[in-house]
């Protein structure tokens, strides 16, 4: 999927921007994260900013794909949002955990 994803859709620009070593930073961040949440007995409750960036190149991916539905057929899904109102909303009817 991703190469079919390198493809199609412009590099997401959330990483695009990137050092080498911010980038090793973030998923030393990433992985220290998700690590301690899955040794917690009750979960926490990821924050907006964590799962964002937890689930950035799938964000990304989705937005493109709706962006390409909509601009292709006759349907307005996206017409009043912006790629971090959709995160949001991504966001907001997800597990958070």
């Amino acid at each position: 999927m991703d190469r079919f994803n390198d493809v199609w859709h412009p590099e997401n620009p959330e990483k695009q921007m990137l050092s080498d070593s911010e980038a090793s930073e973030n998923e030393l961040y990433l992985h220290n994260l998700q690590d301690l949440n899955t040794q917690r007995r009750r979960k926490k409750e990821y924050s907006i900013d964590d799962w964002c960036m937890i689930f950035s190149d799938d964000l990304w991916y989705l937005w493109c794909i709706v962006s390409d539905y909509t601009k292709h057929g006759n349907t307005n899904i996206l017409d009043r949002m912006d790629y971090s109102s959709f995160c949001s909303m991504c966001y907001e009817n997800s597990s958070k955990y």
